[in-house]
C-alpha cells in the first residue's frame, strides 16, 4: 500500500465515522417527527458528501485531491447532521410552545414552575434567536439541489470545514437541551392540568356569583324604582283626596 493511498484510507475511515453520528440524529429526527413531514435537506446534503466520496476513491492515488474532496464530503455531512439538528429544535420549541400555549401563566407557575424560575422560557427564545441567526447566515443554502447541480469540485476549504464543524456542535447542544425540557415539560403536564382544572372551576363559580349579585342588583334597582313609582302616584292621589275634600 502506497503511502497516498493510506493517507486515503485514514480520511475515508475519518468520513465513516461523520456519516455514522449524521445518519443518527437523521434517524432520530424521523422518529421524533409528529407531524409525519419529510425533511429533504439532510438527505441532499448526503448525498452531495456521498458524490465528493466518489472523487475521493476516483483519486486516491493524488493526496492533495484526497483532501479537498474529503473537506468537501465531511462539510456536506456536518451541514446534513446540522440541518437534521435544526429541524429536531424546530419541531421541539413547537411541541412545547403549542403544548404551553393550552395553558395560563398562573397553571405553568403552579403545575410547571421551572418554566419560569429556571429560565426555561427565556433559553427557549434565546436558541430560537439563535437559529434565525443562523438561517440569515445561510439563507442562499436552503434550496434543494438536484443532482446534476452540485459540483464535486468546488472548493471546501478548511475554513468552511471548521464554520461548519461550529454549527454542527452548536446545534447539536440545543437539540439536546429542547429534548431536556420537552421531557421536563412532559413531566407537568398532568399537574398543569389539574390547576387549569381548578382555575376553571374557581373562575366558574366567581362569573356565577357576579352574575347573581349583577341580577339581585337589577332585582333592587326595579324594586326601588317600583317604590318610588308608587310613592309618587301616591302622593298624587292624597292630594288630589285632599282638594276634594277641600272643596267641600
Amino acid at each position: 500500500m502506497t503511502e497516498q493511498q493510506a493517507y486515503f484510507i485514514k480520511r475515508l475511515d475519518e468520513i465513516a465515522e461523520q456519516y455514522k453520528l449524521t445518519k443518527k440524529v437523521i434517524i432520530f429526527l424521523e422518529k421524533y417527527n409528529k407531524g409525519n413531514n419529510s425533511y429533504l435537506g439532510p438527505h441532499n446534503e448526503v448525498r452531495n458528501a456521498y458524490d465528493h466520496v466518489m472523487k475521493m476513491v476516483t483519486s486516491k492515488n493524488d493526496t492533495d485531491e484526497v483532501e479537498r474532496q474529503y473537506q468537501g464530503a465531511k462539510s456536506h455531512l456536518m451541514r446534513a447532521g446540522h440541518d437534521a439538528y435544526e429541524l429536531l429544535c424546530t419541531n421541539c420549541i413547537y411541541y412545547i410552545n403549542n403544548t404551553i400555549a393550552y395553558f395560563k401563566p398562573s397553571d405553568i407557575k403552579n403545575g410547571f414552575p421551572d418554566y419560569y424560575s429556571k429560565g426555561i422560557r427565556a433559553k427557549i427564545i434565546e436558541i430560537q434567536e439563535g437559529l434565525a441567526g443562523y438561517k440569515a447566515r445561510h439563507s442562499g443554502d436552503d434550496k434543494v439541489q438536484d443532482l446534476e447541480t452540485h459540483d464535486a469540485d468546488e472548493a471546501h476549504n478548511a475554513s468552511d470545514l471548521e464554520e461548519a464543524e461550529k454549527d454542527f456542535s452548536r446545534c447539536h447542544e440545543f437539540s439536546n437541551q429542547l429534548l431536556e425540557y420537552s421531557n421536563e415539560m412532559d413531566k407537568h403536564v398532568s399537574d398543569m392540568s389539574d390547576f387549569r382544572e381548578e382555575r376553571i372551576k374557581k373562575e366558574d363559580k366567581e362569573a356565577i356569583e357576579k352574575e347573581t349579585r349583577e341580577l339581585e342588583e337589577r332585582n333592587r334597582h326595579k324594586q326601588n324604582k317600583t317604590i318610588a313609582i308608587f310613592a309618587i302616584i301616591a302622593t298624587i292621589v292624597g292630594a288630589v283626596i285632599g282638594a276634594v275634600i277641600s272643596a267641600l
